[in-house]
């Protein structure tokens, strides 16, 4: 298990962002909750949020030049869409203060996002192919335990959360989760009890013996939930 946290830590980033889009809307849908920051549409202001490292694949557009997709997975309320994404920093391997900056700016991208899931995958590009090895690796590393924890381990409440809390370093959450609800068929709310902090916001929720999750908010009881809806991107 200690393995599978570390690979887990080891592909989750800081997303930080600059624009908020006027497209947000203003509640979340089927609600009557404001959407977060529907009150900063169309400004510009700083925030930060987490997300994983879930693909590297190289691009075929150019085959003589080394240029590398990363597919970054968060919350589309984190970076909401194609314009917030122009305005997304990642910052890898922020494990500590002193951590050297390892970071991948806007070059080009492009973004696959769902409100009522509130998930969103974005694919960066990168002509660092010696970033694009690396990551590739902690990928596989990654999906391999992913597989093997999820098939033998026996502690099917045990979860933990690896995310960046108020923008600062790399921070684990270990913790228990609580209910499952399904409302409709592909259609799951998790709560749990594992602390977070703004700025964990997009980091996902990894629940030993089900499915991954993105973080979505906190109750006014206290408990953390997450929601679910449909197939989870893998990298297979």
């Amino acid at each position: 298990m200690y393995a599978f946290i570390k690979a887990a830590s080891n592909l989750t980033v800081r997303i930080s962002v600059t624009k908020t889009s006027q497209y947000r809307p203003k509640c979340w849908p089927n609600t009557e909750v404001p959407y977060f920051l529907n009150d900063m549409r169309g400004r510009d202001c700083l925030r930060t949020g987490s997300g994983m490292v879930v693909k590297v694949s190289k691009s075929n557009e150019i085959s003589y030049i080394d240029q590398w997709n990363v597919t970054v997975q968060t919350a589309t309320s984190v970076v909401f869409d194609l314009l917030e994404a122009k305005c997304t920093s990642l910052r890898f391997f922020y494990d500590a203060e002193d951590s050297p900056e390892v970071v991948l700016n806007y070059v080009d991208c492009s973004i696959y996002h769902d409100v009522n899931k509130d998930t969103c995958f974005i694919d960066f590009e990168t002509y660092d192919k010696q970033l694009a090895a690396k990551l590739q690796s902690l990928v596989k590393w990654y999906d391999t335990l992913y597989q093997k924890v999820n098939k033998t381990a026996n502690c099917d409440d045990f979860m933990f959360i690896v995310s960046h809390p108020h923008g600062c370093s790399k921070q684990i959450s270990l913790g228990q989760r609580l209910d499952r609800h399904t409302s409709k068929p592909s259609s799951d709310k998790i709560t749990y009890l594992t602390s977070t902090c703004p700025g964990s916001s997009g980091a996902i929720v990894h629940c030993i013996g089900y499915i991954n999750m993105n973080y979505t908010g906190c109750l006014q009881s206290g408990q953390n939930y997450c929601s679910y809806r449909g197939s989870f991107y893998r990298s297979d």
